[in-house]
């Protein structure tokens, strides 16, 4: 008879999981939320420099968009700042592809939730403790639904900024 191994069952899962750097499908590169990381190390700092791009375009972001909430700036106005000062950045091409690619994303998805005056999904959407919705903010505080809708923006926007504080650098 086969002699049986003794693993705990925390210790059989471990055993039985592939390592995520392994994984079919492409991926060649992971970050865990310890700041640990797997895979080339060139491929890990460009996932860090677009954090970092990430981070430096929501930093640039928020003073503009709490503007509409606070002194009632136009959004297209803003959208159009957005858009002028990331076409500004592209023509100095003072950061790496990466860092832009993240600054592109990010003034994209701001100059397009400002003109468009759309939401958009943050992790706490989904738990009891979640951003203030638009209408809820228009009828609290009696205000215009771009005003209110400034105000939902800018409290993701910044919760977004958070979750990136701390984590744009290699853990070292």
């Amino acid at each position: 008879m086969p002699r049986r191994a003794n693993f705990t069952r925390g210790e059989l899962l471990l055993a039985l999981q592939p390592r995520a750097i392994d994984c079919p499908g492409g991926v060649d590169a992971i970050i865990l939320s310890n700041g640990r990381n797997e895979g080339p190390q060139d491929i890990v700092q460009t996932i860090y420099d677009k954090r970092s791009g990430v981070y430096k375009a929501l930093f640039f972001s928020e003073p503009l968009v709490e503007a509409i909430a606070t002194s009632g700036a136009d959004p297209n106005t803003v959208a159009a700042a957005l858009k002028a000062h990331f076409q500004s950045i592209s023509q100095q091409m003072a950061v790496s592809a990466a860092e832009w690619e993240g600054q592109a994303f990010v003034f994209g998805v701001v100059a397009g939730l400002l003109e468009h005056q759309n939401n958009f999904h943050v992790p706490s959407d989904s738990t009891p403790n979640h951003q203030p919705r638009i209408d809820s903010v228009m009828e609290l505080n009696n205000i215009p639904r771009q005003q209110a809708h400034a105000i939902v923006i800018n409290k993701k926007l910044h919760e977004w900024s958070s979750a990136l504080e701390g984590h744009l650098q290699p853990v070292s």
